[in-house]
């Protein structure tokens, strides 16, 4: 599930052949098989994790151009499963209660929270392809995109049940592990999980508060020098190694602090990556954390599921981008030196606001001071 949130656009930018296939072969395995998988392995369909992980797939693959791809087969699946969520061969886990109630209910299935916002965020891509294709469907699925509305409940998303309140009798902090509402997480983790939504989240926030737990989030974890166990266990806070928060450092850009943004993706590089054999923060889960390594790098974050990548902080002053026939030069100054920060960055000399779509990443992006 990790893996295609994060890796996928590396193949679009780098090897565009290796995403057709992907998404050919998951169609295959549904056709095989009866559904599209959620985390296959070799001729396993696994059934791991949760979530929806494909639609960011599919949605961001037709989104950034890949052809070659039946996305009408892909469709035909995501309409069975809306006409009829209790579908055995096209259905999510728990899929007609998160119909049913905007939410998955915490008295009623596990893994609650996780899935609930998993359901929505993927919905929010399905919106996009569904637009992009001019499918009625996509105004439903906008309205689903918001569900993560239903779960917030101080500032964190949280337990709700059946009756509409809220289960409060877990602390923020505690890891589940095995069961529970989250899934290999806590309340933290999972606190800024709407990647589609990051303005919204502000909004109904508060930007001080936001920023203020963010800020909170980073300087209370390992990789903001407080004690902890990570990875061999999980931090309580910013958990780099377990991913669902690992984009957490670039929704400063929604509180308008590229500075944070860019202290923060350097303090992750280097306090969390190294040549050693302890130089990863926990599973690579497939790439995952090696494939945000390189993102980092170039300076760019993929906002999986969509055509659009926030800029970030580059670690070489230098860089090119091979992609097909096109090519992305990217230029950072003094980026060698960690302490520099950019004020900023334009594209083909026009100022990057936050992202960028993936239609223009070529010619020219300049880090500036």
């Amino acid at each position: 599930w990790d893996t295609y949130r994060t890796l996928h656009p590396l193949y679009e930018i780098i090897a565009p052949d290796v995403e057709r296939d992907v998404l050919r072969s998951l169609l295959r395995m549904r056709d095989d098989g009866g559904r599209i998988p959620r985390w296959p392995a070799a001729s396993s369909y696994t059934g791991g994790m949760v979530g929806s992980p494909a639609d960011h797939l599919f949605a961001g693959g037709y989104l950034k151009g890949i052809e070659g791809v039946d996305y009408d087969a892909f469709v035909d699946s995501v309409r069975a499963r809306m006409a009829d969520p209790a579908s055995a061969e096209h259905r999510r886990d728990d899929e007609e209660l998160y119909d049913t109630y905007g939410y998955v209910p915490s008295d009623l299935a596990g893994a609650s929270v996780s899935n609930t916002l998993e359901y929505v965020y993927a919905d929010a891509s399905l919106a996009l392809l569904m637009e992009a294709l001019n499918e009625d469907a996509a105004g439903a699925l906008r309205e689903r995109a918001e569900g993560w509305r239903n779960l917030l409940h101080g500032g964190f998303f949280m337990p709700r049940m059946a009756d509409g309140t809220f289960d409060t009798s877990q602390g923020p902090r505690d890891v589940n592990m095995n069961g529970g509402p989250f899934v290999e997480g806590n309340a933290w983790h999972y606190r800024f999980f709407a990647p589609h939504a990051g303005d919204e989240m502000v909004d109904a926030i508060g930007t001080e508060e936001f920023e203020a737990a963010l800020i909170e989030f980073f300087e209370n974890s390992s990789v903001g020098g407080a004690p902890s166990l990570a990875p061999v266990f999980p931090d309580e806070y910013y958990w780099h190694g377990n991913e669902p928060d690992i984009h957490a450092a670039l929704l400063f850009h929604h509180v308008d602090r590229y500075d944070l943004v860019q202290y923060w993706v350097t303090q992750i590089r280097n306090e969390l990556y190294g040549t050693g054999p302890e130089g990863l923060a926990g599973n690579d889960d497939g790439g995952t954390l090696s494939a945000w390594y390189v993102f980092s790098a170039l300076g760019l974050y993929p906002i999986a599921g969509s055509d659009r990548y926030y800029i970030g902080r580059p670690l070489f002053p230098a860089m090119r981008v091979q992609s097909g026939d096109e090519q992305l030069t990217i230029s950072a100054p003094g980026a060698e030196h960690d302490d520099l920060q950019f004020g900023g960055a334009t594209l083909n000399g026009t100022d990057v606001e936050r992202s960028i779509r993936h239609a223009n990443l070529r010619g020219n992006l300049t880090f500036t001071d």
